[in-house]
């Protein structure tokens, strides 16, 4: 339990302590971000191949992680300048990276080569925060990946997102083979591109529609995809998508977060809800990475938490925890933080609840009763 108030006390230190610009690194960002796309690419088949076949030799492998464990150091600088959220996706990959370097280091490669399949999840939960697209990273040769499905998840964690889409057609043309969970991701990252980073609903409708009269493509899948389609042109009719002012898109937060009656409909939206959650989640990172208000803070990182819980990303869960406790933390007088705090706790029991009951490990109870005694503190603080 130590460990994980060391862990939580010190996120929040880092955040605080970063909110005032940093002076970045001599070495310019687009020059350390190049280099960490080159080196990802070197390691194509540890990173993109489902597969834990060795794509490189150990020597090579550990001194590619080493060069990733720098470059990373070296962006820190830069990433204290972005939103909080920004900070929080960059130091969960830096602390993965260490871990990574300490398996290389233990010896133990097999696990490596296993954890660098973690690698563009947290990178993509980063770079989609923003609509920047192939601005920090050089091309590279689809030849150098085995398959247009493993150069398209290349394409999309860079930021090529056109080359990515393109690659992701050309994979779906041809499926025989294809396992099911790959053709379902390349058609959600479809969707991401055009729903949450691009936010052009009615082209990511249309790309979406061709593989409705795909018999290959598994009919539970297909059904998703109407379904998704459905929610891009709802977005389409809406204007939430043109609003610029969290004031004006309220009436869409209201409508689709603030009206929830119980944590299972938020855990488990419908899928053409997804869309908007999805979309939501894009103009709730944009608004951060634009000067917001500082009230608004705990506000936003209460709501992407919700988003992302909703929204099922494998690795982006624990970042929904750290954004709720990131909130109550830093924001602790405000009061969202005891909306976070709720929420945080009432996901904790629905995780830990099975057909026995409830159970909370004694670590999450602690934590919990850690940070209730925060937000309690400064409540009472502010009445005094």
């Amino acid at each position: 339990m130590k460990k994980n108030f060391i862990w939580i006390c010190g996120l929040s230190f880092l955040i605080g302590a970063t909110t005032a610009y940093a002076k970045a690194s001599e070495k310019p960002i687009h020059k350390t971000m190049s280099e960490l796309g080159q080196t990802i690419a070197l390691l194509n088949v540890e990173v993109f191949d489902e597969s834990l076949r060795a794509g490189t030799s150990k020597t090579d492998l550990k001194k590619s992680v080493g060069k990733m464990v720098q470059l990373f150091n070296e962006a820190k600088p830069h990433m204290q300048q972005h939103s909080v959220a920004y900070q929080i996706s960059y130091e969960v990959m830096a602390q993965y990276l260490d871990d990574i370097q300490a398996v290389v280091n233990h010896g133990d490669i097999d696990l490596a080569r296993g954890m660098l399949k973690t690698v563009p999840q947290l990178c993509a939960g980063c770079h989609t925060q923003d609509n920047q697209q192939k601005k920090l990273f050089p091309s590279v040769d689809p030849k150098k990946f085995k398959t247009d499905l493993q150069y398209a998840d290349f394409s999309f964690v860079t930021r090529d997102y056109d080359n990515a889409v393109k690659y992701y057609e050309k994979y779906l043309i041809s499926l025989e083979n294809a396992k099911d969970e790959d053709i379902e991701r390349a058609l959600k990252k479809i969707l991401v591109i055009y729903a949450q980073v691009k936010k052009e609903p009615q082209k990511g409708a249309e790309i979406l529609t061709k593989y409705l009269s795909n018999n290959t493509i598994n009919k539970s899948i297909r059904e998703k995809v109407n379904e998704w389609i459905k929610g891009l042109n709802e977005l389409e009719s809406s204007s939430i998508v043109d609003e610029k002012s969290l004031e004006k898109r309220q009436a869409y937060i209201d409508y689709y977060l603030n009206q929830l009656k119980s944590h299972n409909v938020s855990y488990f939206a419908s899928e053409k809800d997804k869309v908007f959650y999805m979309t939501l989640r894009g103009l709730l990172y944009e608004y951060l990475n634009n000067n917001p208000v500082q009230n608004d803070i705990p506000v936003v990182l209460y709501w992407l938490a919700v988003c992302d819980r909703t929204l099922e990303y494998s690795f982006f869960d624990n970042l929904a925890d750290l954004y709720l406790k990131e909130c109550i933390l830093s924001y602790s007088s405000h009061s969202y933080a005891r909306k976070c705090l709720n929420e945080y706790e009432s996901y904790m029991k629905f995780a830990f609840t099975g057909s026995s009951g409830t159970y909370l490990p004694a670590d999450i109870s602690d934590e919990i009763e850690f940070l209730k005694g925060i937000v309690n503190r400064s409540l009472s603080d502010d009445k005094n």
